[in-house]
């Protein structure tokens, strides 16, 4: 069975999934507006994982489908129709990319955006790091827990520049210098741990024409950087440094990184629950109407 788009069908879908609210996510395949709408089922995502902890978090009573369409245009071709038909019963959930800290996101009541670029960078944060950590090794010797603390500083410290560059070729021009299409491209996976990849970047500026850096657009603090920086060289590096040191603790020990981020949404609620990650939580709570 599947519907037509239309503003019945729209307005309609939750029925159709015998629920109170279709919640649209990103992850997954990429689907059109047409699809995204008739498309009966999609399989479960990390996006949808993802959202659906924060539905839970948040106390939301209703009863929730929410579906990976894959494409944030779709997403946001969805939101002007839920804005223009005042439709309450769907609902958009976004990365918020660069459009927050630009001035650039949608005033479509019904939209709900991360904290930071996208969800894996809410849900890796340093305590949350040490936790997936602990889960592989067991109790954490202090001296591999300094030394993760140490490479995420350093890498908070590295991410301001070629961030503050990032987005200003985002809002300015409508490129990247840090790669969308292959992530660890703008790292030095050769280093131990794995780190930006300065020497590579900076002749990918060179590439791009600039003998110095584009005109800054938003200013990035070091402990602001993993949070704004694009979420899948940030999810990928973090990933690869607590496996290095987890390997350093108990050599042989294995984790894929889906599972690495099933588990980082895990315990970052399950912190939020207990109080801590408080401008994570605030954030999503500020986000509620949405629902």
């Amino acid at each position: 069975m599947s519907l037509r788009r239309s503003s019945g069908s729209l307005g309609s879908l939750h029925r159709f999934y015998q629920a109170d609210l279709v919640v649209f996510c990103e992850g997954g395949p990429s689907l059109s507006v047409e699809e995204a709408v008739a498309t009966a089922q999609t399989p479960p995502t990390l996006d949808t994982i993802f959202w659906t902890s924060v539905i839970a978090s948040l106390g939301i009573v209703k009863k929730c489908h929410v579906k990976s369409v894959g494409s944030k245009p779709t997403l946001m071709s969805i939101a002007d129709d839920v804005e223009a038909l005042n439709i309450q019963s769907v609902t958009i959930c976004l990365d918020s990319d660069y459009d927050r800290v630009s001035g650039r996101a949608s005033s479509c009541r019904r939209v709900a955006y991360t904290f930071g670029y996208s969800w894996e960078n809410d849900v890796l944060s340093q305590p949350v790091l040490e936790k997936i950590l602990a889960c592989l090794v067991g109790p954490v010797p202090e001296q591999a827990r300094q030394l993760l603390v140490g490479a995420v500083t350093q890498l908070e410290k590295d991410l301001v520049k070629w961030c503050e560059i990032d987005i200003a070729l985002a809002v300015r021009k409508g490129i990247y210098i840090l790669n969308r299409d292959k992530p660890l491209s703008s790292a030095d996976m050769q280093s131990i741990p794995p780190c930006l990849g300065e020497g590579k970047l900076t002749a990918n500026l060179r590439n791009l024409g600039y003998v110095r850096r584009p005109k800054r657009v938003v200013r990035v603090i070091p402990s602001d950087s993993i949070r704004l920086t694009f979420g899948k060289l940030v999810g990928r590096l973090l990933y690869h440094m607590v496996v290095t040191f987890a390997k350093q603790v108990v050599p042989g020990v294995r984790l894929d990184f889906d599972m690495f981020l099933r588990m980082a949404i895990a315990e970052t609620f399950g912190l939020i629950q207990t109080g801590q990650l408080q401008d994570v939580g605030l954030h999503y709570v500020n986000q509620r109407n949405a629902f």
